[in-house]
């Protein structure tokens, strides 16, 4: 049956829409029961069973107990959300006790309640026939799942216990539904297609439930060059832009405005308003990883543990054949006077800068960790650049507004691999760090939600950058 058709036929569903506006409020609940009396409509009481709400994408049905006035049973439901009620009648009592039916004459919006279907059938359905409504109304998710299992679910290569394994579908990460089989659900996620148990899946409602818990929602620039304000008009300053590509974190929408954090994992974190024509907010979510997948992952991170500790191998060489002559030529960070803007650079130097940013290069995909300096176990942006000098016997102070110190000032169009470029959001303050590696390209430890990444140099508007080797 037609959604349109559900609220004529239930009773008096069209009367009741003429008058909720004025009655909604924000209460949630219904009580249940059977079979009550509803009072406060035209001067006629309604023996009804059940109230039927639409709204939120679902179609509610409240059995209802005792006298209840129609004000009251609207008031239990949200008004932003209600798009219309029905009741599902019996009959009805007027002021004066005398029994009345509710006909096409009777009723306060003039509306009958015996329709036929444009086939001529006729229109009247029981509370239980209406129950089957609710299906009819579905989730925006209803072929989305998102993992309830702890820490993940296997995916199988078919519907069965024994079947191959062939990924894993972690807590929180979302899939697509193919097709239900039985106590199966056959899902595509990522690189993964395969069956796990329906049981280990929330869908429909229960998965919309999950997005803020689970999902985050960005802001995918569209246009060249996003200007980010300090407030949400064109009239108010600019923060800082941001190129086409780049993804913000949306922390909430205000008429054509979204607020967004610009900087999640600097050290001195900036929100800011950009106009919503600019941007597409998308949800991102986490996807299954295949077999081979996660094999690939730990050789990864097999291999960065390997260079760390081939480099740390190399410094304690280099530095034992130090202590066994004079010292001579021992390379030393010093900050120079704020006036030299330029440095002459060697060949030998820019093929020093080159291996250093090589080696940060074997850490990009480890985790983003607040206060950290561990290239394998995770660290946060200064703390990264930090420890890679540091394998090659080079301290850098440990912020990045004290890194900015550190070494010497270069030119934008001077870079090269090796070299710190600084960022500062509010345009004033340094409060993020990243490693040049040529071709427009930097490494950094960007934020909790991307770890260590390569971007590129103008991610956000650069302030200033400094070569330390030279």
């Amino acid at each position: 049956m037609r959604r349109k058709d559900f609220f004529l036929r239930c009773g008096v569903g069209a009367a009741v829409v003429a008058v909720s506006a004025a009655m909604l409020s924000g209460n949630e609940g219904v009580q249940a029961g059977s079979n009550a009396k509803v009072s406060g409509l035209a001067g006629i009481s309604l023996f009804v069973d059940n109230a039927y709400v639409q709204g939120e994408n679902r179609v509610v049905k409240a059995q209802l107990d005792s006298v209840v006035p129609v004000d009251e049973i609207l008031s239990s439901f949200n008004s932003n959300m209600v798009t219309a009620f029905a009741l599902d009648t019996v009959s009805g009592v007027s002021e004066d006790g005398n029994s009345i039916e509710i006909t096409e004459d009777k009723t306060a919006a003039g509306e009958s309640t015996n329709l036929s279907d444009e086939d001529g059938s006729e229109g009247d359905k029981t509370a239980d026939e209406m129950e089957s409504t609710e299906e009819e109304v579905k989730s925006k998710y209803e072929n989305i799942g998102i993992s309830i299992a702890e820490p993940y679910v296997n995916i199988r290569k078919k519907a069965g216990e024994d079947s191959e394994i062939i990924g894993k579908l972690y807590k929180g990460s979302k899939c697509d539904i193919i097709k239900d089989k039985g106590d199966w659900v056959k899902i595509e996620s990522g690189n993964a297609k395969g069956y796990i148990k329906a049981e280990f899946l929330a869908r429909g409602f229960d998965a919309e439930k999950l997005i803020d818990e689970y999902g985050t929602k960005v802001a995918v620039v569209n246009t060249e060059t996003l200007n980010v304000r300090f407030e949400d008009s064109t009239e108010s300053r600019i923060a800082t832009q941001i190129p086409m590509g780049e993804k913000l974190l949306v922390l909430q929408k205000k008429g054509d405005w979204y607020e967004v954090s610009v900087n999640d994992g600097d050290e001195e974190s900036l929100t800011g308003w950009v106009a919503a024509e600019f941007v597409n907010v998308k949800i991102q979510w986490k996807h299954a990883i295949t077999v081979k997948e996660e094999k690939a992952e730990e050789e990864r991170k097999a291999a960065a543990e390997a260079a760390l500790a081939a480099q740390q191998q190399a410094l304690a060489a280099e530095q034992a054949r130090q202590t066994s002559r004079p010292v001579q030529n021992v390379e030393r960070v010093v900050e120079k006077p704020k006036a030299e803007i330029k440095v002459s650079t060697s060949a030998e130097g820019s093929a020093k800068g080159q291996t250093i940013a090589n080696f940060a290069l074997n850490f990009v995909g480890n985790p983003y960790v607040w206060g950290g300096t561990s290239l394998t176990r995770g660290a946060d942006c200064s703390g990264f650049v930090m420890s890679v000098y540091a394998n090659f016997g080079i301290g850098l102070n440990r912020t990045s507004r004290a890194q900015a110190s550190n070494g010497y000032a270069v030119g934008m169009n001077e870079l090269q691999p090796g070299d710190l470029v600084f960022y500062a959001a509010n345009g004033r303050r340094i409060s993020h760090v990243a490693m040049y590696i040529g071709g427009g390209k930097v490494v950094h430890a960007s934020t909790p939600r991307t770890g260590i990444i390569v971007s590129s140099v103008y991610h956000q508007s650069p302030y200033c950058a400094r070569r330390i080797v030279k």
